[in-house]
């Protein structure tokens, strides 16, 4: 395995890992809704549960990826980054009405 490969999965291994992580931590909180802000609808926690199960599958895919084509592994770990860094539709006029007195 020449090392662009080995570089592409270990990366993958650990960005899958980390967001297997992410998920069990989120799924923990919003079990019950236990830990989460009360202004937060079961709907949107399920809508923000949905959005983190994309970054696990994603990078696992990307992983495998890097068997055979370590530059298609990295252009999918930018694309998931450029995903979780967009702005969610709704999400500033939620905080705007949060924070308005």
């Amino acid at each position: 395995m020449n090392t662009e490969r080995l570089e592409a999965f270990s990366d993958g291994g650990t960005l899958t890992v980390l967001g297997i992580l992410v998920n069990a931590k989120w799924g923990y909180a919003a079990h019950g809704h236990r830990l989460l802000d009360a202004d937060l609808t079961p709907d949107g926690a399920r809508r923000i549960g949905r959005r983190l199960l994309v970054g696990p599958i994603g990078y696992a895919v990307a992983t495998l990826a890097a068997l055979a084509l370590p530059w298609l592994a990295v252009m999918l770990f930018l694309f998931l980054n450029v995903f979780y860094l967009r702005p969610r539709r709704g999400a500033h006029s939620e905080v705007a009405a949060r924070a308005s007195p």
